[in-house]
């Protein structure tokens, strides 16, 4: 498997792009510890380091350095318990659970259902009517707006 290769033109650390945009919430300074750590690994267990802090981040454990645990992922070989794409789906999920429970404590929403295709979600209104979430949401009632709201 290949490993991965950083480059230094100009003192300049070159790091493919995709991994590049990964990193830059974790680490805002790539040390030369890191840059080893990075060199001994494949692009793949890269991402997989990755994915698996981005995951135990989202836990809302204390992170002292994002830096020192992407380190230790990287050399303990972490792999991640979700895709990214189910990570991505559990947010939203997430998400959709609390801007339901607080539309329905607001009066806005009284029962939800998935689509037909299973690719979006249909939230009962007062009016008896179903209505797709991106609607609702195009009419200002977003998760945000619906936190204000309940605040005040």
């Amino acid at each position: 498997m290949p490993k991965f290769s950083c480059a230094y033109p100009d003192n300049k650390t070159s790091i493919d792009d995709e991994i590049r945009s990964r990193l830059s919430p974790l680490v805002t300074r790539i040390s030369s510890t890191l840059i080893k750590t990075l060199e001994s690994k494949s692009k793949q267990e890269i991402i997989d380091a990755i994915s698996a802090v981005e995951e135990y981040i989202d836990t809302g454990k204390k992170v002292k350095s994002k830096s020192g645990l992407l380190r230790k992922a990287l050399e303990e070989n972490w792999m991640p318990n979700c895709t990214d794409r189910e990570r991505e789906t559990n947010k939203i999920i997430d998400s959709f659970s609390e801007w339901y429970e607080l539309a329905k404590e607001q009066g806005i929403a009284k029962a939800s259902q998935r689509t037909k295709d299973g690719k979006g979600i249909l939230v009962l209104e007062p009016t008896g009517d179903w209505t797709p979430l991106e609607t609702i949401m195009e009419k200002g009632w977003t998760l945000e707006y619906l936190r204000e709201r309940k605040a005040r």
